[in-house]
């Protein structure tokens, strides 16, 4: 059949494929409907340049599908070190490395075009593997191209990997949609058939359609599978067999396995091809589509299904196939101990690829074979279960995996491996919010083990000491991990090591001990050693003690370098840890709009309620500047979470919030008893909560001890009095709110007048109100009156600026629409827009477009005023 209705489609591809050729990489999305014939346009592609160098990998429609298929699929005909780094088990930073390297390694002229297909399917290492490679490719001879199915809505990791690379600069979608009726008008009248009857059994579906025309009936199939089938009931029974076989093989079928789990006749081979369902290629036999190979299959009885798979594992013997794809096929066989000892070996490898949800899904897998009468084997496969979900953030999911174990490790007397399942059921119960919980059931734990010379016992103590720095225990929890370090280095137990490196930092810091050295050593050796989670964790604790320190710019880069690494090894919930603390960072040095972006985005849609309430003191600070009955409103509906979890480390940061909250309100006793509340705690604080209290104390004129240690220059200087120089340390250190906290608490007019100047600049109108209202209160009368004339008349508080593009909103302009007609840049009407959304307190667009027209809020405004948008 012709290639119908896809000119512009080559022609788009033409180009970027020329773009490569002088070194302007890019990546090219393919969406379309299963069907829609999008493997058939690259394969024109492809033929019409030959001057590039392509190499085409295949996600697997597997239920539980090997991690980096697509790369063994590419490595061989790439070459480079790609190959041998997959033969000897390279590590996963390592293959992608390797993986970079070959597809950017081209001849001048000769780009290189990857092409990973059914990207709808991929695991969730080659999601994280694709991401890699699309956001390298900008400057280099190499063009990635990925197809996926857009009517596939069961993978939302994968439409959420797919939409961040869509929006890259080099990235280009080119859609495949259905033919039109008049082009399967002219296929339909090729073969006989009535156009108008073809047109609406397909769709229009480029596959579907091709199917109809070969299916050489008069009469019109009554559908696709039939179409199919119709062509495979010609075959003979061996040849028939044969493609039963290859269709249960997978799309792409190895000639030498066929012929091994078939014992056909070559000619039976030969006359499997001649039906069309599959062709023969330079790599092999392939279904000429996936819905084709579905059809033959699907129609296999069950009792011959199970033969045939059996067949098919029998044929894998002595080949390099990984046990993913044998492990489908044992328990497809009903080989219960083959299906245990491949799936367990598959979970093995897409942990160490960080391929989590494929992991939970192998061990799944290989509990369903495991035999009943051995407990030990199930406990130990329910815990792998349990961690694996960890890892996914899916508690619940942890927690019921753990809990089974528990049982049976009872059942069986092992106390060691009952106190690391106890250990490790309070570490969920504490990502949960149940901190008292946590507690118990670690102590629980520890009472189970007597001494420090097994792998369990480090476990458990590593994760008690991990428990009581974050009970404000400090002391005990330094004990603790001095205790832990030396027999988990004698043991060889690299990643307790690592994660009592990074407690004993985070309970050093509140003592006032050199916490730096103990966090970067447990980075470094948990990066080095490939311990994804425990390098997240470190990056998540340096990133708390910079932010702290106030050392943003080093901070700044922890962040991305942390942010970077947990979504390249598939850890939500440690990325959202991240976040957390990057809320609190922009917050500090004045980046507001993204602060409230990010805040939004973290109570909407993280999972991890502990990390969800963290971020509420944060939120809520930011609200007050705006509107502060809104943030008591929030600080309060979280206090029951806060009480429930319990921890100083939340608790603090949520009664100074809470304070300053009442500050803003003019409610000064409220704010003092805030403060009050949580005096006692201060002894187990971390260094920047307690800055942070005292200084609120001291604004209140609450007594307070002196503070422990040096603490940070701005601090040290408010609390000798010294707001200038506050200040000016504040802004040293890259914190205009902070600066702007210290001014508005002066006696001096001068500089409550520069704090009045600073929060409009922040659009912190409480701020402001907060400040003139101090003025009063020391007698001043020349601090100025507040907002500008148009902020001051707008009914929701907007800038001049900000009311043209509510404006612009409410007819349902985009950013960059926006930007053009204000002749402004879109990232800065991003901010514009979030100022707007947080101002009306809104959480989309249209709902503030509704808001301004409900709220009367387009007209009666000053005309727009000169000023930098």
């Amino acid at each position: 059949m012709d290639l119908r209705e896809r000119g512009t489609q080559l022609a788009a591809l033409d180009e970027l494929l020329g773009d490569a050729r002088t070194g302007r990489g890019a990546v090219v999305l393919v969406p379309g409907e299963a069907g829609a014939g999008k493997s058939v346009l690259l394969a024109a592609a492809e033929r019409r340049t030959p001057w590039a160098r392509w190499a085409w990998g295949h996600c697997d429609s597997l239920a539980t599908p090997r991690p980096l298929g697509p790369l063994h699929d590419v490595a061989d005909s790439l070459g480079g070190d790609l190959a041998a780094a997959l033969r000897r088990g390279a590590s996963r930073d390592e293959l992608f490395d390797a993986a970079i390297d070959a597809v950017t390694a081209a001849e001048p002229g000769a780009p290189v075009v990857l092409v990973v297909e059914d990207v709808h399917w991929a695991d969730e290492a080659t999601v994280d593997l694709v991401r890699f490679l699309a956001r390298r490719l900008r400057d280099r001879p190499a063009v990635l191209v990925l197809t996926y199915r857009d009517d596939e809505g069961s993978r939302s990791a994968r439409t959420a990997t797919l939409g961040e690379i869509g929006a890259l600069p080099h990235a280009h979608r080119v859609d495949v949609p259905p033919l039109s009726a008049s082009a399967v008008a002219v296929l339909a009248a090729e073969a006989g058939l009535d156009p108008t009857a073809v047109f609406e059994l397909t769709g229009g579906n480029a596959f579907f359609v091709a199917e109809v025309v070969r299916s050489g009936r008069a009469r019109l199939p009554t559908s696709v599978r039939d179409a199919v089938l119709a062509r495979a009931d010609r075959l003979g029974a061996e040849a028939r067999r044969t493609l039963d076989t290859a269709a249960l093989v997978g799309r792409r079928v190895p000639p030498d396995l066929l012929l091994t789990a078939t014992d056909a006749d070559p000619r039976a081979v030969d006359e499997m091809l001649t039906c069309a369902v599959v062709r023969s290629g330079p790599d092999g036999f392939a279904f000429r589509h996936e819905l084709g190979r579905l059809a033959v299959a699907e129609a296999l009885p069950a009792h011959r299904a199970r033969e045939v798979h059996a067949r098919i594992l029998a044929a894998y013997q002595g080949r390099p196939e990984d046990d993913a794809i044998r492990a489908f096929h044992a328990e497809a066989a009903g080989d219960a101990p083959a299906t245990l000892r491949h799936a367990t070996a598959a979970a093995e490898l897409a942990d160490r690829l960080g391929s989590h949800r494929e992991a939970l899904a192998q061990y799944e897998r290989a509990l369903r074979a495991a035999p009943a009468d051995d407990p030990a084997l199930r406990a130990r496969l329910h815990d792998a279960v349990g961690v694996q979900a960890a890892h996914l953030d899916e508690i619940d999911r942890a927690v019921r995996g753990h809990e089974t174990a528990l049982g049976l490790w009872r059942a069986v007397g092992d106390r060691r491996r009952e106190a690391v399942t106890l250990a490790r059921i309070g570490s969920m119960r504490y990502r949960e919010g149940r901190g008292r919980s946590a507690t118990a059931l670690l102590e629980e734990a520890a009472e189970l083990v007597d001494d420090v010379d097994s792998a369990e016992t480090v476990d458990v103590l590593a994760s008690l000491a991990a428990r009581r720095m974050l009970q404000a225990r400090s002391a005990e929890a330094v004990e603790l991990c001095r205790r832990v370090l030396p027999a988990a280095e004698r043991l060889g137990l690299v990643e307790e090591q690592a994660e009592a490196l990074n407690t004993l930092g985070c309970a050093l810091a509140p003592l006032g001990g050199d916490w730096e050295t103990p966090l970067r050593r447990s980075l470094d050796l948990a990066v080095e050693h490939g311990l994804a989670p425990a390098a997240a964790r470190a990056s998540v604790n340096l990133l708390n003690e910079l932010v702290d320190a106030s050392r943003h710019a080093e901070a700044d880069q922890v962040f991305q370098d942390g942010d970077r690494y947990c979504a390249r090894h598939d850890l939500d919930f440690l990325r959202w840890c991240l976040r957390r603390e990057r809320c609190r960072a922009l917050t500090l040095t004045g980046r507001w709009d993204e602060a409230r972006a990010l805040c939004r985005r973290m109570v909407d849609d993280c999972p991890s309620r502990w990390n969800r309430t963290h971020v509420t003191a944060t939120a809520a600070v930011l609200q007050a500047y705006l509107d502060p009955a809104a943030a008591a409103a929030m600080l309060e509906a979280a206090r029951p979470a806060v009480r429930e979890i319990g921890e100083t480390q939340l608790r603090m940061p949520h009664a100074v919030a809470r304070a300053e909250t009442c500050w803003l309100a003019g409610d000064v006793d409220a704010a003092r008893a805030a403060l009050s509340e949580v005096a006692p705690l201060l002894d187990g604080a971390g260094p920047g909560d307690t800055a942070r209290f005292l200084l609120w104390s001291d604004r209140l004129r609450l007594p307070h001890p002196a503070a422990a240690g040096a603490p940070p220059d701005p601090v040290a200087a408010e609390l000798d009095g010294d707001h200038a120089a506050a200040a000016r340390a504040w802004d040293a250190a890259g914190s205009p709110y902070g600066a702007a906290l210290a001014l508005s608490w002066s006696d001096d007019p001068h500089h409550l007048r520069e704090a009045v100047d600073r929060w409009r600049r922040l659009g912190a109108t409480a701020g402001v109100r907060a400040t003139r209202r101090r003025a009063r209160e020391l007698g001043h009368r020349s601090v100025p009156a507040g907002a500008r004339r148009a902020t001051r008349r707008h009914p929701a508080g907007l800038t001049a600026r900000e009311s043209e593009v509510l404006r612009l909103l409410a007819e349902h302009r985009t950013n960059a629409e926006i930007a053009d007609e204000l002749v402004l840049s879109v990232r800065t009407v991003e901010h514009h827009v979030a100022s707007v959304l947080a101002k009306l307190g809104v959480p989309t667009r249209r709902d503030a477009a509704a808001r301004a027209r409900r709220g009367d809020l387009l007209t009666g405004l000053d005309a727009p005023t000169a000023h930098p948008g």
